[in-house]
């Protein structure tokens, strides 16, 4: 899960937009629009495996007149093959 934290100084609303580029990616892929959630739960697949670029873009709609974000941040992490499947008892 990916959690961001953003505060607006009127106390306006604030709307988070989260984005991922794949290891095999050269754009970043919406996934979510924009939202009120500050937080995004990812559930990766073989596909993810490798070097992975999550973006957010944070905006309140009373300030953002004709621009995509008010502030943005991206972070790398990386994705790794698990050989064995995950046993909960």
């Amino acid at each position: 899960m990916f959690t961001v934290n953003a505060v607006d100084p009127d106390e306006d609303d604030i709307y988070y937009k989260f984005y991922i580029r794949g290891p095999n990616g050269t754009a970043y892929a919406n996934m979510t629009g924009w939202g009120p959630s500050n937080y995004w739960f990812w559930v990766t697949s073989e596909e993810d495996v490798g070097e992975n670029s999550i973006r957010v873009e944070v905006r309140d709609e009373a300030h953002c007149r004709g621009r995509v974000d008010d502030d943005a941040d991206s972070i790398c992490t990386y994705t790794k093959e698990i050989d064995e499947p995950f046993i909960i008892t």
